[in-house]
Parts: C-alpha cells; sequence; structure tokens
C-alpha cells in the first residue's frame, strides 16, 4: 500500500475536514512516521510515503542493525518534535561527512547543538555521531 500523503486510500484527502494523528517514532536507523487512524499505519518518510508493514521493519532493522536484532516495543514508541529535528540533522550531517564536506558537517552538527543543548549534538545517542550511522 502506497501511503501518500493525500491518497484517498489511506483515508486522508485534501478533503479531510482535520489532520491525521502523526507522530515521529524511534524506529532506527531514521524516522518514520507513524500515523494513528485505525488501524495505524507506519509511514517511510524517506521512501514517498510509502506504508510499511511488519517484515519491511524487521528487514530494515536487520540491514542497518545487525542481523540478530528484533522489533522491540520501544521501537514504536513516539519521539518528540526536538528528535524528530535532531535525526533528520543527523542525517544531513552524515551526507556532509560522506561527501567530504566536514565545514558543513561541523555547521550542522552546531545547528544540533542549538536544538538540543542538553545533548551534545547528538540527541543523547552517542552512535549517531558516527561517520556512517544514520538515525
Amino acid at each position: 500500500m502506497d501511503c501518500r500523503w493525500r491518497s484517498a486510500s489511506c483515508g486522508f484527502t485534501p478533503a479531510t475536514p482535520t489532520a491525521p494523528d502523526i507522530t515521529g517514532l524511534a524506529f532506527p536507523p531514521t524516522s518514520w512516521s507513524g500515523w494513528r487512524p485505525r488501524p495505524a499505519v507506519i509511514l517511510d518518510v524517506f521512501r514517498g510515503g510509502q506504508a510499511l508493514v511488519a517484515a519491511d521493519l524487521r528487514r530494515l532493522l536487520k540491514e542497518t542493525q545487525g542481523a540478530h536484532k528484533e522489533i522491540e516495543p520501544h521501537h514504536y514508541g513516539a519521539v518528540g518534535n526536538r528528535d524528530v529535528l535532531i535525526r533528520l540533522q543527523n542525517n544531513i550531517k552524515l551526507r556532509a561527512i560522506a561527501a567530504n564536506d566536514l565545514e558543513r558537517g561541523l555547521a550542522v552538527l552546531r545547528t544540533m547543538t542549538l536544538i538540543a543543548p542538553d545533548r551534545g549534538g547528538c540527541g543523547g545517542r552517542r552512535r549517531c555521531c558516527r561517520a556512517g550511522s544514520a538515525t
């Protein structure tokens, strides 16, 4: 099921009077959106809003975190707006580092520190600061 923002098949269209209840999820390695109509839908915001099922999530988790990893309840936990911003900024930072644009990477890290000064610019997750590790 392809759940693009304006997809009538997902129950939300421009004519819908209220926006759906959407929240960022703690699922690694990137930001996912949980959409909570009945039943709940998990959208991959980096692949055009494609809806994901448990098998997709399990495969992605194993590909990015290791073959031994399994989905756990905390992966479905909601994250706040600041956490979503930190994750998005981290993705930008990692792309800059991969392109050997260290000046840009440092600038993004400084922005991350402004967004979440109590987290050292890393969202409280040390592993997100390693090159090649997306959150």
